[in-house]
């Protein structure tokens, strides 16, 4: 089984890209506090697609969440010729906790406080395309 649920604080603005084929790819980091006040870990996201998207439009630095997902194993060659690695967080799901502390409430607006925000095999949200819930997918050679 693969599968990883964490809740904690963006660590910086959400960082969005594009893969070579036009796929949306954001990344963020979360602190996620330890027990006991003893420190904060810090874990790598990725979202794709139509949740890429999503969370790049709506998360800033400081925004609470919770996220839903599996982990990826990354590697790749330096600039300076070394190989690296690492292990990043790959969501199917994104909950927002608290509000944008600059958040003016419009009628009609958009909610995202306290939403999940879930998107299936064609970037559309679950249960509005065929395919299974919530797999996405690292594209072959996407670089970190």
């Amino acid at each position: 089984m693969n599968s990883v649920q964490l809740i904690g604080r963006l660590t910086r603005d959400p960082d969005a890209d594009h893969t070579t084929s036009g796929t949306a790819v954001t990344t963020f980091r979360l602190a996620i506090d330890r027990p006991a006040h003893n420190g904060a870990d810090f874990v790598t996201i990725k979202t794709w697609e139509r949740l890429a998207e999503v969370t790049s439009e709506h998360l800033a630095r400081g925004r609470r969440v919770a996220v839903q997902g599996r982990l990826a194993h990354e590697e790749w060659i330096g600039s300076d010729g070394r190989r690296a690695e690492r292990l990043t967080v790959v969501t199917d799901r994104v909950e927002f906790l608290d509000a944008p502390a600059d958040a003016k409430r419009v009628p009609g607006d958009e909610t995202v406080e306290g939403e999940a925000v879930t998107v299936g095999d064609r970037g559309q949200p679950a249960g509005q395309g065929a395919g299974r819930r919530g797999s996405p997918r690292a594209e072959p050679g996407a670089a970190a």
